[in-house]
């Protein structure tokens, strides 16, 4: 479903570019029959000036000038003619093609939301197992106990071992599987960093420790799934260049890890 949703988020990005580039076509071509109507104009000035001419002067040369532009104009008119049709035909092309792309965004936008309420759902009727950690120093443990939205994190750099809140059987609940991850950010001279995200539920924050020159972060045992995180830096929200960064729907970027 991951694949699928970054598949339908790439296709939807490709769909939108293409429909701006139809929609700059249609504007310079609109500025085309512009000119050559101010063109079409400017010729029939020139045929008034000759009519005058003509009027002015019944040489035999004049006669023969009007009828030698007569024909250039006429030949010009025609090819305009022909040219503002086929203009006319590729804007009637690219308006048939706009509908179809704003068609393919509907389209996409609807398979978006589709995989996010399968994702929601799947999300819910997944198992919630509440089980014992005992984790190796160092490190932070994160898991969800059976109460919806609700994520429970550990830290295991206590003297003694960490244990669930309620009496567990293990063989009748399944472990929760965890992956090891390191988070981490560059940063200059800043002394508070802290770590929020959504295994987190966004509640808490997490304080990063230097981890070499220029570098701080933390590390967690995650579950499966998709996270996201942000950085507290001296007040302020960043995100860091060492990991995926994904829009968060608030005008500003989320960072983003998948664990497998």
């Amino acid at each position: 479903l991951e694949t699928k949703l970054q598949l339908a988020n790439q296709s939807f990005r490709n769909s939108e570019a293409e429909r701006q580039k139809y929609e700059q076509i249609n504007r310079d071509t609109m500025k085309h029959v512009v000119q050559l109507e101010n063109e079409n104009g400017r010729l029939r000035g020139i045929t008034e000036e000759l009519s005058s001419k003509l009027r002015d002067s019944a040489s035999v040369q004049v006669l023969d000038e009007k009828d030698a532009r007569l024909r250039d104009l006429a030949d010009e008119r025609s090819r305009l003619q022909w040219r503002i049709g086929e203009l006319c035909q590729w804007w009637s092309d690219a308006k048939w093609k706009i509908g179809e792309l704003e068609a393919g965004l509907a389209h996409q936008r609807h398979l978006l939301d589709t995989a996010n309420i399968k994702i929601q759902s799947l999300n819910e009727q997944a198992p919630q197992p509440s089980t014992t950690y005992v984790m190796p120093p160092s490190s932070y443990s994160v898991s969800q106990p059976p109460f919806p939205n609700q994520w429970r994190f550990a830290n295991t750099c206590l003297p003694s071992p960490v244990y669930a809140l309620t009496p567990l059987c293990h063989s009748h609940l399944p472990t929760c599987e965890t992956k090891r991850v390191k988070i981490e950010i560059e940063h200059g001279n800043q002394q508070d960093i802290f770590l929020m995200g959504s295994f987190l539920d966004w509640k808490w924050a997490l304080r990063c420790d230097p981890i070499g020159e220029g570098k701080s972060g933390v590390t967690l045992d995650l579950p499966r799934g998709r996270h996201e995180f942000r950085f507290l830096v001296d007040g302020r929200w960043l995100t860091s260049s060492l990991h995926t960064k994904v829009p968060n729907g608030l005008g500003g970027d989320n960072n983003l890890l998948c664990i497998e």
